[in-house]
């Protein structure tokens, strides 16, 4: 009981007296209501459960979606390009640089245009525009879509052509630079991975500077590097 009355002794008032201790009497209920349980919160009804799917988890995983066919498969492409190279084996080189002409409006200029979109609508429901690891992440997508469409597809393009035309030198040439842009392009998206996963602000400097030192590196090692392609054997 004493434990009652301390908090009403300190505000001037007894719960055993009147107001401002003019008498002995009883306590209103609007002063002391008798104890109720609280009660407790019930599980979500599984329609509840289903109505937590919003449009921006919908978008979300579209978004998800789109970006793994896009970088899944021209990383699968590259690493084909790549192992082409080391081995030596011209045909294979060839026929991977030339295929990624016509795959490109088929399958990775799609891709890549779907992750940007659906990017774009999660950005809006989200209301995450400002945040530093969005503006930077859009614009890493939408630069590597440009260098995609204007550089890649016109250069396979191009390697498909001289393939046809027996000018086997030139479509060397055009494999050389194309294996080099795409490293530097498939590098530039494991920095946007890099920044969707660590979602840094404008004042997390060191890792900003972090991500994209290394891309700068990894593009000077690329583009400047002493590599070349394996000649190709005259027939």
């Amino acid at each position: 009981m004493c434990g009652a009355i301390v908090p009403f002794a300190l505000a001037g008032t007894s719960p055993l007296m009147g107001e401002a201790g003019r008498g002995w009497g009883s306590v209103p209920d609007a002063v002391h209501p008798p104890f109720t349980r609280p009660a407790l919160p019930s599980a979500p009804s599984r329609g509840a459960r289903e109505g937590s799917m919003d449009f921006y988890t919908i978008f979300k995983f579209l978004h998800v979606l789109a970006a793994m066919a896009w970088f899944g498969g021209g990383a699968v492409m590259l690493l084909q390009a790549i192992l082409a190279m080391r081995q030596g084996d011209d045909e294979s080189l060839m026929r991977v640089t030339g295929s990624l002409g016509s795959l490109a409006m088929l399958w990775f200029l799609p891709a890549s245009g779907l992750t940007l979109l659906f990017g774009l609508v999660v950005v809006l429901l989200g209301s995450l525009w400002g945040e530093a690891w969005v503006i930077l992440g859009l614009v890493g997508a939408l630069a590597s879509f440009v260098g995609g469409h204007f550089f890649l597809r016109p250069m396979g393009e191009a390697a498909a052509r001289l393939i046809a035309d027996g000018k086997i030198a030139e479509a060397a040439e055009f494999g050389s630079r194309m294996i080099r842009i795409a490293m530097v392009d498939y590098a530039s998206i494991i920095a946007i991975v890099a920044l969707m996963v660590l979602k840094p602000n404008w004042t997390d400097i060191l890792a900003l500077v972090l991500i994209y030192g290394a891309l700068g590196i990894a593009a000077f090692l690329i583009l400047g590097g002493k590599a070349r392609l394996h000649p190709l054997r005259a027939e």
